[in-house]
């Protein structure tokens, strides 16, 4: 590990410069062309001493960087290997919890058909009764069997399957989405494409006109790189 104390003394003093310098820029005022001229050369300063003091820094880190890169290098097939290996038993398991689910969904579903076959028999024989109350005119009878057959309903009854418990393993759902329909979404849902705008504000300069985007130039001030 690095000791920041061994920092040597000329990239100390350099650094302590570089921040009593920003303290003296924070007064800056520029209201004639010759503050102006002086403040550009402040940034010009500030700029090279920059540039100074980054170098001596990337002096600093690149054998910790070097270094580092070659044990990562060292690790990496390995890492990737059991990764790999994690993905692989992951996608299996995903693999069964969703054939299962997909089980349980079907004999859901054959349960709810049988369910709703048996409210109709139950309905057909009452609606034989209400047709033979009306026959009779027996009103009370025929409003009493109409509730009943109204009331009729036979549950299906929930189907569990569980997986074998694994400490520390467990599924994890997540509802995502999938868009069908760009247009029929919602205008606070489409998000407009800022990076391919910014590309044309900067290829046409803002004179290509799209509804609902107005072009702009910004001005900033700074070094001009050479």
């Amino acid at each position: 590990m690095y000791d920041i104390n061994n920092v040597p003394s000329e990239v100390v003093e350099l650094a302590e410069k570089s921040d009593l310098a920003l303290c003296d820029v924070q007064e800056l005022t520029i209201t004639t062309d010759e503050q102006y001229t002086n403040a550009g050369e402040v940034l010009l300063k500030l700029k090279t001493d920059y540039k100074t003091l980054d170098e001596k820094r990337k002096e600093l880190t690149k054998p910790i960087d070097e270094a580092k890169q070659k044990i990562m290098d060292w690790f990496r097939p390995h890492l990737t290997n059991l990764q790999n290996g994690i993905d692989f038993v992951g996608s299996k398991l995903t693999e069964f919890v969703k054939k299962q689910e997909m089980v349980r969904k079907a004999l859901e579903e054959k349960l709810a058909k049988e369910a709703k076959e048996k409210e109709e028999i139950e309905k057909a024989k009452i609606q034989k009764q209400i047709e033979k109350a009306e026959k009779s005119g027996n009103a009370d009878k025929v409003q009493e069997l109409q509730q009943k057959k109204a009331d009729v309903f036979i549950p299906s009854g929930e189907v569990v399957i569980s997986t074998p418990k694994v400490a520390g393993i467990g599924a994890r759902k997540t509802w995502k989405h999938v868009v069908e329909d760009f247009k029929a979404l919602p205008d606070e849902y489409k998000l407009a494409n800022n990076q391919m705008l910014s590309g044309l504000a900067k290829s046409t300069k803002g004179k290509m006109v799209i509804p609902g985007v107005r072009f702009y130039e910004d001005t900033t001030v700074g070094g001009v790189r050479k």
